[in-house]
């Protein structure tokens, strides 16, 4: 699949299970806000990740020839899909205890995940909660993690024991994506020196304002490409 035709194609994903994906309407406008979905006339869950956000996760799995992806917070699942319909061979893990409160039924939300993920053969889902969950969810795992995506409970002190509880799954060619970075400033900043593993993070102008660690030498054509979203 091209880039250019993978936005679609997931909103097709959603369409044919019968839902619609609507652009949130914020300050940050239209050409990079997140999708969400509605029951009735009301949003539930949160907002997801943008077009500009899908194209750039479904580069990023290709550019590290992706094999094996975590996703710390699975909502609807758009995360999930941008990553594991970048290429076939890359296992997408998502976990979740879609238990979201804000105008959310998280059982609705659960249900839509399960059901638009029924359709793509290399995505599973583990309920749970971060990093309680990973010795379960990554247990017969054969090699280091390619991607983590934390993008569960933005709070400092969630997102740090996210990422310290993953350390153990990843080597010098993993690298990390955080999700609103805005919402968790100063563990995005410190974290990194928790680990050896990498040398470099980057912030990305995105909707959800991506944040990425990775080591240059390891990942230097992704750091590359990364330059132009800065």
């Amino acid at each position: 699949m091209e880039k250019n035709e993978i936005v679609e194609y997931i909103k097709n994903l959603y369409k044919n299970i019968g839902v619609v994906l609507y652009n949130y309407d914020s300050y940050r406008g239209l050409q990079d806000s997140g999708f969400y979905v509605k029951s009735g006339d009301s949003r539930i869950g949160g907002v997801s990740i943008g077009s500009r956000e899908i194209e750039i996760f479904y580069d990023i799995a290709n550019l590290v020839h992706a094999k094996i992806t975590y996703n710390i917070g699975v909502a609807f699942g758009i995360s999930c899909l941008a990553f594991a319909l970048s290429n076939k061979f890359n296992f997408v893990i998502g976990i979740d205890n879609f238990s979201e409160n804000n105008q959310s039924d998280p059982n609705h939300i659960k249900e839509l995940a399960y059901n638009v993920f029924s359709k793509v053969p290399n995505i599973i889902i583990v309920e749970g909660t971060s990093p309680v969950i990973n010795k379960i969810a990554l247990k017969n795992i054969p090699d280091p993690l390619s991607i983590v995506f934390i993008d569960a409970d933005h709070t400092e002190d969630a997102a740090r024991n996210d990422f310290l509880g993953i350390l153990p799954y990843l080597d010098k060619s993993s690298i990390v994506i955080w999700h609103d970075i805005d919402k968790i400033p100063i563990t995005f900043e410190n974290a990194i020196y928790d680990t050896e593993l990498f040398d470099n993070k980057i912030k990305l102008l995105t909707w959800g304002r991506i944040g990425i660690y990775l080591n240059e030498i390891e990942n230097s054509q992704l750091f590359n490409y990364l330059l132009q979203y800065q």
